[in-house]
This record gives C-alpha cells, sequence and structure tokens, in this order.
C-alpha cells in the first residue's frame, strides 16, 4: 500500500498548508516500513476515517517522512467527532506520536501527553448461555458473564506490551452470589463461581515481516477445532503477500483434560501442565481458494496412567498427543464459503472413533461487529474425537460427539453483536455414553469497545 499511499497523499498535502510557515525547510525522517503507524493509519482508512484507500493494505519498501504521516492524522482528527471509541482513540495515540509534526502544521495537540496515550484499552462484556441435554436428562444450564479488558502499552517502534484480562461470573444462575454469611451478617465464605484471570500477557516485537511473541498467550487454530486456549512461552509469526506461518513453543495447563479423559483427570499423577510444540502454515492458492497446515505435539508422561475410552480397563499407553490437520476454504462467492478440516492423532492406544476430528462448515455471509446489520449464518457437520484436541471450548458442539449445528451471528448495531447456535447429535464412543443422543443450545449477546 505503499505506493498507494503515497498516492493518496496528493490530496492530503493541502491540509494545514494554509495555517503553517511550511516545514519543507525541516526535513522529517522516514518512518520506518514497520511502525505501527502504518497499520493504525490502514485501520482509520478501512472504517472511513480517512478517505482515499479502499481496503488496501500497506505494502512495499518505500518509506513515507514523519511530516507527510502527519498530515495523515491531520487529515484524521478532523474527522474525529465522526469516529467510534476505538478510532478515536487510536487517532489521539497518532497525535501523541506525532505531535511534533503536527505542531509544525499548526495542528494543536497540546492536550495530548505521550504517556498518557501510550495505553490503548479495549475489549467487550459478553452473556452467554449453554444449555446441554443427555438422552434420558434434564437439561442442564450454564450462564456466563464476561468483562474483558485488553490493554496494549507501546514500547517503542518495534515492541508492544498486551494483555488479556478477564473477570467472570459463571453459574447456574447468575443472581447466586456463593458467599455465606454468619448470623452477625459477616461474611464468611468466598464468591466461588466468580474470578479474576490473566488469560494472555505477553511482549510482542515486530521486524518487517516477522512478529515476535513472549509470555503467556492465546492458543487459537482454524476454526478452533483443535485448540482455542492459552499457553506460556515463545512465538514466531511470518506473513507476507499471500503466505503466512507462525511455530510456537512452551508449556500448557491441562486443566481442560475433561474434554479429553472425563473423570480420569482427577487423577492424583495428573500434573496440569504439559511441553507444547507446533506451528500451521497458510498459502493462498487464488483469491478463492486458501490452504492450511498444522501440526501440534502436546506431552505430559502422565497421559500413559489414564483410562481409555474403550471400556476395558485399558489405559491411553502414551506420554503424548500428536496431532496433524489439514485444512481448505474455498469461497463460492464473495459471502459464501465451504471450509473442511480434518484432524489426528498418530500417538497413543486410543479408542479409534476418538483419536481422529473432521468438520465441514458452510457459511453464507460476513459479520463486521463495526457494520451494523451485517451477518451471517452456516450449517455444519462436526465428528469431534477426543482425542483429537489439546483445549478446545466450542461453543455449541460436543466433544466426543457427532452430529449437525447450525447458527448465526448479527451486529444488531455499531459493536453490539447477537450470536446464537444448535447442535443435535450422538456421542461418537459405544463406551461412553453408549451412542445416546445429545443436543445443545447456545447464546450470546456482546458488546464492544
Amino acid at each position: 500500500m505503499k505506493k498507494t499511499l503515497v498516492s493518496a497523499l496528493a490530496a492530503t498535502l493541502v491540509v494545514g498548508a494554509a495555517s503553517t510557515t511550511f516545514a519543507a525547510a525541516n526535513p522529517f525522517s522516514d518512518v520506518p516500513t514497520d511502525h505501527w503507524a502504518y497499520d493504525a493509519v490502514a485501520q482509520l482508512a478501512r472504517d472511513g476515517v480517512i478517505e482515499g484507500y479502499g481496503d488496501t493494505t500497506f505494502q512495499g519498501e518505500s518509506a513515507i517522512t514523519r511530516y507527510e504521516m502527519a498530515q495523515m492524522i491531520a487529515k484524521a482528527m478532523a474527522k474525529q467527532d465522526q469516529a467510534n471509541a476505538a478510532d478515536k482513540a487510536m487517532i489521539d495515540k497518532l497525535a501523541a506520536e506525532f505531535s511534533d509534526e503536527l505542531n509544525n502544521l499548526g495542528v494543536r495537540v497540546s492536550n495530548l501527553e505521550k504517556k498518557m496515550d501510550n495505553i490503548y484499552w479495549h475489549g467487550w462484556l459478553r452473556y452467554e448461555w449453554k444449555g446441554k441435554k443427555d438422552e434420558g436428562t434434564k437439561r442442564t444450564s450454564e450462564h456466563l458473564l464476561r468483562l474483558r479488558l485488553q490493554p496494549e502499552a507501546t514500547v517503542n517502534d518495534h515492541w508492544m506490551v498486551r494483555s488479556v484480562l478477564d473477570i467472570n461470573k459463571k453459574d447456574t444462575h447468575l443472581s447466586h452470589d456463593g458467599e455465606t454469611i454468619d448470623g452477625n451478617g459477616k461474611t464468611v465464605g468466598s464468591d466461588k463461581d466468580s474470578s479474576f484471570k490473566v488469560f494472555a500477557m505477553y511482549v510482542s516485537g515486530k521486524y518487517g515481516h516477522t512478529t515476535y511473541d513472549l509470555g503467556r498467550m492465546q492458543m487459537y487454530t482454524e476454526q478452533g477445532l483443535v485448540a482455542d486456549s492459552r499457553y506460556t512461552g515463545a512465538k514466531i509469526s511470518y506473513a507476507k503477500d499471500k503466505f503466512d506461518a507462525y511455530l510456537m513453543l512452551g508449556r500448557k495447563s491441562n486443566k481442560v483434560a475433561n474434554n479429553i479423559f472425563g473423570n480420569n483427570a482427577n487423577d492424583k499423577n495428573w500434573n496440569r501442565h504439559g511441553d507444547l510444540f507446533g506451528g500451521e502454515m497458510r498459502y493462498k492458492f487464488s483469491p478463492t481458494f486458501t490452504g492450511r497446515l498444522g501440526y501440534y505435539y502436546w506431552k505430559d508422561k502422565n497421559m500413559k496412567s489414564l483410562t481409555s475410552y474403550k471400556g476395558d480397563g485399558s489405559t491411553y499407553g502414551d506420554d503424548n498427543f500428536s496431532l496433524w490437520e489439514v485444512a481448505g476454504t474455498y469461497n463460492l462467492t464473495p459471502a459464501l464459503s465451504l471450509n473442511a478440516i480434518y484432524v489426528g492423532n498418530t500417538s497413543g492406544s486410543a479408542d479409534s472413533d476418538l483419536d481422529h476430528s473432521y468438520r465441514f462448515r458452510l457459511k453464507y455471509g460476513n459479520t463486521n461487529v463495526k457494520q451494523k446489520g451485517s451477518y451471517d449464518i452456516y450449517a455444519a457437520y462436526s465428528y469431534l474425537g477426543n482425542y483429537a484436541e489439546i483445549g478446545n471450548t466450542y461453543s455449541a458442539a460436543v466433544y466426543g460427539a457427532k452430529g449437525i449445528d447450525v447458527g448465526a451471528e448479527w451486529a444488531i448495531m455499531h459493536n453490539v453483536l447477537f450470536r446464537a447456535g444448535y447442535f443435535d447429535g450422538k456421542y461418537i464412543s459405544k463406551n461412553y455414553n453408549a451412542g445416546k443422543d445429545v443436543n445443545k443450545l447456545f447464546f450470546r449477546a456482546q458488546i464492544h469497545y
């Protein structure tokens, strides 16, 4: 987008020119091509705050000067009243970074303090309900109220500190406080269904097309089929043109092992931490088809002793999961896409019915949280083997089961999303729930800020 940017600058060079002594006599240094400001201005262009760029991205090798970048920011500041809260915060952050150049343009930024604007906050508030019904039992309900805080602090031109903080209220009834009061009215018990969690906290550095992350981070694979969880370690990502890839290495909590080994996860030998290694690579072969390959290795010595789902008392018999993933997305039209994923576990003596997963999904539409009225609907068939996942939190589908799930998402207004889903299927294992029917309902309302 550098060429596009330079071309568009011709239309913005007049901004502030009449109200300044013209800074051409004071040449500014180039803004490095991997400076965060490029991504910030590109986002403002996509949101329509800065016109003349369409939906393109910054590419190429030529940089622009700080003076030219300041003129872009000046134009954005002129339309700040029309921007949303997130874009306003981004404009303030840019204005603080380029305050000297803006002052030379005659744009007042005296009310901005760099250190105060160094931290950008965003996130969402979510209400979620899940209702699961196993054959022969009553439907169980689970409510979740979650406030997610995502502060991002700029260190320098290359590095940032990022964090994801969750405040949760989770129970069968949100009105339950979980506190115990004695006869004198004193609280003697804690609110056990409420929690504050540091979901992620890491440093992120970008040099050219490569990004380096270090700390506690999210692990999310294609559609979340293998994992929608977190780990502590390092990650190296590379993205250029049609290709992107990443490698990760670290340690992962095994607290979610109930999805995999059922009640065996309470075994005293289960130490709840394991080594993790993995990576993915994706290539866009054409405007309509994108392919992805992934590999994930998760090891814990105590896996060997945990009982499998075979029903004969045998154990898993190995100390690791070795998962291979292949996936592809084909866009039949700009709004209609077909996605297919397959995951297989090559380790252990697990029930052969549970050592693989696959999912086919047909989706129409593209929800954009910033675009009121945008939506998407989908229909999918899922086969979710317990031993082909590391830490998943599927909203509607049930792990260890196969069946059809349908759902929809709708931006009812700017920054407000509704989502609903339904799964209907059967348990896979003939020994665990013996092929019984299972269905699950799901609803979510989410407000972004």
